[in-house]
């Protein structure tokens, strides 16, 4: 039998007292995320850069080496060549280091046992949110815990549970992360006391994920589990998922009975996506705003994009001002901020390092190796209608998992057992493939279309986004006025007008008093500042 599903005894839930180097340093890492980001980076940058000082030889050797670290210079280059470089070269701090760590995870995560204890470890800290999310639903838990003068990590506090993140959005994405990993440490374990124990926080996790009322994080999950169910080929298990999405769609269309079987926390929350007379359709309005704004910004600049964080200052400074932090759907801010090489970019990357994860999967039918992509599947699922990214916490998280993935492609085991290359890419030269012409002109001919896909889809939400909101009146669309051409009118920002939208950047400079601060701070702007809902209570909770 293989290594991977070898018996997990209940003790080994712990990490090694005494982990090798650079594995040691990525654990401890790990650790750390869900308490406070700065020591959990400063462990990632101490592994890293002994990862590259032992492996390099088996580094440099992989394409995706050079992929990643194209990448990140064209992350700098999008901060020098923004339109304020005052406010896109602290932005690029939320990307270029993370894709330099990307490749000395890989090769750092290659065995399995250093994969299923960094699983075991990201398992064992999410204990802690889950802490702090049920004393937030439970005991209205809110404030900061300190060290001193240091800031630890603290409970925003709100109607919906965030715990230690910023938006119930984030903690719900986090959840299903660690709620794959959790159902993969399951499939390999053998000991009672462990699955005792990973069906508790299983149990516990779902039910808190229900109650962030966040609908990008169950449409996550749910796409996760149907996609697990499907490959271990659980029919049951996929018709019961069958009717508990049809029960809640039934029950969010009004269809009669059926809001009398589904809890009103679901099909209210389904009800706020499509209903012009839900309380809350607002966040919907917003997220088409958002995303009509964001591709007339690619459409003017489409190949090097509007600098980090340009997003935020140009929305925010219409007269009178809208606060949206970002665009909520992670590939078109890419697009607008970076650019659409950029974006096509990051696509390959995640994409190459999926394929092999799958490949390898294929072959050795790991249950964690398994878990883990499900989770990368639904944070890039989660990223249609959020900009997860943005997180510092959840960004180290994802370039851990596909440190991970990438590793288990490089593993000499599946070479040697399971016919999956450990070094696909041999180092002598690359030689060149008859196909390479066609590759290059598919290439050219996608860029040519997706140069021209900004127009396209712009109009179409254009018309989506007026047809949505004739039908409700403006007080229900969202707390701030709406800019000028929501309404039907002439939009301010039609093709050919790039000088409007330099006019709005420049209004939001240091000239004006927006504050151009470090990432990861909570007054960033490249923080997500979504307005928290107000609509949903919890029995047991005391009103404020």
């Amino acid at each position: 039998m293989s290594n991977f599903s070898a018996s997990v005894a209940p003790e080994d839930l712990l990490p090694d007292p005494q982990p090798s180097q650079p594995q040691g340093w990525l654990l401890g890492s790990a650790a750390l995320i869900p308490v406070n980001l700065a020591p959990s980076l400063l462990l990632a940058v101490v592994g890293t850069v002994q990862s590259y000082g032992r492996c390099w030889q088996q580094i440099r050797r992989d394409p995706l080496l050079g992929l990643a670290g194209l990448l990140s210079a064209a992350a700098v280059a999008t901060a020098l060549l923004g339109e304020d470089w005052r406010l896109s070269l602290p932005g690029m701090f939320n990307y270029w280091p993370f894709l330099l760590m990307l490749p000395a995870f890989g090769a750092a995560l290659a065995d399995p046992e250093s994969r299923r204890r960094l699983a075991q470890v990201l398992v064992l800290g999410s204990g802690l949110m889950l802490l702090l999310g049920w004393g937030e639903v439970l005991w209205g838990w809110q404030g900061h815990l300190f060290l001193g003068p240091l800031w630890i990590t603290g409970v925003a506090g709100g109607e919906r549970p965030a715990a230690a993140f910023t938006s119930p959005n984030l903690l719900a994405i986090y959840l299903v992360i660690h709620l794959c990993l959790a159902a993969g440490l399951w499939g390999v374990t053998r000991s009672r006391l462990t699955r005792a124990g990973l069906v508790a926080m299983l149990g516990l996790g779902s039910l808190l994920l229900l109650l962030t009322a966040s609908r990008s994080g169950w449409g996550a999950g749910g796409l996760a589990l149907l996609i697990g169910l499907v490959l271990r080929r659980c029919w049951w298990g996929i018709a019961l998922l069958a009717g508990l999405g049809l029960a809640s769609l039934a029950a969010a269309l009004d269809w009669p009975g059926w809001r009398a079987v589904v809890p009103s926390l679901i099909w209210s929350r389904l009800a706020d996506t499509w209903d012009p007379q839900a309380p809350h359709f607002s966040s919907t309005a917003n997220r088409l705003d958002a995303w009509r704004f964001a591709l007339q910004m690619v459409r003017e600049r489409p190949l090097t994009g509007w600098g980090w964080q340009s997003f935020p200052a140009l929305y925010n400074a219409q007269d009178p001002p809208e606060l949206l932090g970002h665009c909520h759907n992670l590939y078109l801010h890419l697009a607008a901020e970076g650019g659409i090489p950029l974006l096509l970019g990051y696509l390959a990357l995640w994409g190459w390092i999926l394929a092999r994860g799958w490949r390898a999967w294929r072959c050795s039918q790991d249950g964690l190796l398994l878990g883990m992509l499900l989770a990368l599947t639904a944070f890039f699922a989660a990223g249609i209608v959020d900009v997860v990214i943005l997180d510092g916490r959840l960004h180290l998280l994802m370039t851990l998992l596909l440190g991970a993935v990438w590793g288990s492609s490089l593993d000499p085991l599946h070479s040697e057992q399971n016919g999956v290359p450990a070094d696909p890419f041999p180092s002598q030269a690359f030689q060149p493939m008859p196909q390479q012409s066609s590759v290059l002109a598919f290439s050219g001919i996608t860029l040519f279309i997706l140069s021209r896909l900004p127009d396209f889809l712009a109009y179409r939400l254009d018309g989506l986004t007026q047809f949505r909101l004739t039908h409700i009146p403006p007080h229900q669309i969202s707390p701030f006025p709406r800019r000028e051409g929501m309404g039907g009118e002439s939009t301010p920002l039609q093709k050919g007008s790039k000088k409007l939208l330099l006019t709005h950047f420049r209004k939001s400079s240091v000239v004006s008093g927006v504050p151009h601060l470090l990432p990861w701070s909570s007054q960033s702007p490249c923080w997500p500042l979504i307005p928290s809902s107000q609509g949903i209570s919890y029995p047991w909770r005391s009103p404020t």
